[in-house]
């Protein structure tokens, strides 16, 4: 009799749906006109974690979640050796179609199905080996795929009052979405202190605990004080010593972010250095580059070849985050900062465009105007 019923027990079980236990992401392929090949899981940098042997088009991955990865994708090789790299169709548009993205999210379940089909453009050259796919039909996912491929916004700019309505709309029919989060955070200098902290308390509790939200609230911090942490903040100097970047005794402190391997910084040096000839009399005028190069060699490398005849700083890796969140920086260079003298961010100009050089030099004249 116990043996009937342990039986009964199994069938019931093998009956359920295919579902991932907790803590771990099952992800399925089915899909039709996929070649016999190897399928590799990749990591958010792309690193294979996992590969399986796929015969007519059926594959499975199941692995335990991974708090530090929260996107996967896939890729798969032939038996002839031809490479197919994963783009998975959204609900967002792009140039008038359904944008692709790289990345699925570690759900409980991700299903893949349908035929794939290959993603042509005149932007991207590929080797003759290698492909771009997507499956002809949308994934079967759970909630936090499903939010990332709904959103639909650009957080690379200063975010306005208009501009924000629609992402604090997308917080509130998302608040559990990992994607935002790290999207928010990732951009939190095109925020302001108001614009972050409404978007935290928006968010499910569940996600008050993750990293991301961490960042947010250390980065109001630093910014609600910001003026005084600029003043007193302090850089290694090109000849190994540290020291302030911002000169309390100048109207306008010039704060040039460039890197060695940055071209559109290196082609805009001539130009400034121009500029700097004009006031490099002015006593209410300081200049300082800051690197964020990673490799001081090659820093230094740059600095000769370059010669820049103004003040030479570059930024430590564990000051990085700091900096950002209190000159509402977020990586992109060249980036051209104005400061005076009691820490304030005067204007800010990031990316390189030849008419820049007008524009500092307007700020310039019109703040060494100023009483």
């Amino acid at each position: 009799m116990r043996l009937i019923y342990l039986n009964l027990l199994l069938f019931i079980a093998s009956c359920g749906p295919t579902t991932a236990p907790k803590d771990s992401v099952y992800i399925m392929g089915n899909i039709k006109n996929l070649s016999a090949g190897t399928v590799y899981l990749l990591n958010s940098e792309r690193k294979a974690i996992d590969s399986v042997y796929a015969k007519d088009g059926k594959f499975s991955f199941s692995l335990q979640r991974d708090p530090e990865n929260d996107f996967y994708t896939l890729s798969h090789i032939d038996d002839n050796g031809m490479k197919s790299i994963f783009q998975f169709p959204t609900d967002r548009t792009f140039r008038g179609g359904p944008l692709q993205v790289d990345f699925f999210m570690a759900d409980d379940t991700v299903k893949l199905g349908g035929s794939l089909k290959v993603f042509h453009s005149r932007q991207i050259k590929m080797a003759d080996n290698i492909q771009l796919v997507y499956p002809d039909e949308p994934l079967s996912a759970g909630k936090q795929t499903r939010a990332m491929y709904s959103v639909n916004w650009d957080l690379n700019k200063r975010i306005t009052d208009s501009e924000f309505v629609n992402v604090q709309q997308q917080v509130k029919e998302y608040p559990y979405s990992i994607y935002l989060l790290k999207q928010i955070s990732e951009n939190r200098a095109n925020f302001s202190v108001r614009q972050l902290q409404l978007l935290l308390s928006l968010f499910n509790d569940d996600m008050k605990q993750r990293k991301e939200t961490v960042a947010i609230k250390e980065s109001i911090s630093n910014r609600q004080v910001s003026s005084g942490k600029i003043v007193s903040l302090e850089l290694k100097f090109v000849d190994g010593g540290v020291k302030r970047i911002i000169d309390r005794n100048s109207k306008v402190n010039i704060l040039v972010f460039w890197a060695s391997w940055c071209g559109p910084c290196l082609q805009e040096i001539p130009a400034l250095k121009e500029l700097y000839k004009k006031y490099k009399n002015e006593d209410n005028v300081h200049w300082v580059s800051v690197s964020l190069d990673r490799n001081e060699l090659a820093w230094k490398k740059s600095l000769e070849e370059n010669n820049m005849p103004w003040e030479q700083f570059i930024v430590p890796s564990e000051k990085i985050n700091f900096l950002y969140d209190i000159l509402e920086l977020d990586g992109s260079i060249p980036a051209v900062l104005f400061v005076n003298n009691q820490g304030k961010i005067i204007n800010k100009l990031i990316g390189y465009d030849k008419e820049n050089i007008k524009n500092y030099d307007k700020i310039i004249t019109e703040n060494l105007a100023k009483n």
